[in-house]
């Protein structure tokens, strides 16, 4: 009875170490088991999806994606419709105490027309202008009040120091520049056109939450490569993307 009991103790300790040793040796249901190099045949059989998978897209192809995104990301500027008003006020409060011996209505209209024009275009801020340049932003967008959005050539706008000899270079013959420099004309000109860094920084974060991971699907049976054929660039990124879900699954049965 002794012996019975020892023995059967043994066969359930054998059985148990047996079974451990089948479980460590064995490969698991999803774990890739095969090696392969794009450029080089195939060494096994016939290999078919076993179910539907995406074809995820490389770290270069992503890579890639994004910085495309950002180089050809446009800016956004907030755009202030009362700055002109402001300095066009200013302007008038000033010019109602020029000497009328030189500053005439000629001169008031000129600078009007040329504030007029300055403020439409825009005037943005050295650090601005600098940016766009640097960043090689021939266009930027406005932000209008009603949420909509205007391009706007960066050629096209000013800095203040632009903007003033801009006013000067332009004086009509029928005028005198020298009048014109006679006050500070800067004190009208200020920026109207702002970067809005948030803004822009979330409207190119959502254009990056947008690329896709993965390029197609294989469906279920489909074949992908039998023994022999060449492991092409599609092939290639099919049996990682299957290899890196199959690792997935591997990593979640051992967790």
């Amino acid at each position: 009875m002794m012996n019975i009991s020892k023995y059967l103790k043994n066969s359930i300790v054998y059985f148990t170490l047996a079974t451990i040793l089948i479980i460590i040796l064995f490969p698991r249901e999803g774990r890739f088991r095969y090696s392969f190099v794009e450029g080089k045949p195939w060494h096994y059989g016939l290999l078919t999806a076993p179910y539907d998978f995406p074809i995820y897209k490389s770290q270069e192809q992503l890579k890639a994606e994004q910085d495309s995104i950002n180089h050809h990301f446009i800016p956004y500027f907030q755009y202030n419709k009362n700055e002109h008003a402001r300095q066009q006020q200013r302007f008038n409060t000033a010019y109602s105490h020029y000497s009328k011996e030189h500053w005439n209505d000629r001169y008031k209209q000129y600078v009007d027309a040329m504030l007029a024009e300055i403020y439409t275009l825009g005037i943005v801020s050295n650090q601005n202008y600098n940016f766009l340049r640097d960043n090689q932003h021939d266009v930027f967008k406005v932000l209008q009040d009603d949420k909509k959005t205007a391009p706007h050539a960066t050629n096209d706008v000013f800095t203040i120091k632009s903007a003033y000899s801009y006013i000067l270079d332009n004086c009509p013959e029928n005028l005198n520049v020298n009048v014109l420099r006679s006050v500070n004309l800067n004190d009208y000109l200020h920026e109207n056109l702002k970067y809005d860094e948030a803004f822009s920084d979330k409207i190119k974060q959502d254009d990056l939450q947008k690329i896709a991971l993965s390029s197609g699907m294989v469906q279920a049976g489909e074949k992908i490569i039998d023994q022999g054929e060449i492991i092409n660039e599609k092939t290639y990124n099919i049996l990682r993307s299957l290899k890196r879900i199959q690792d997935q699954e591997e990593g979640s049965v051992q967790r």
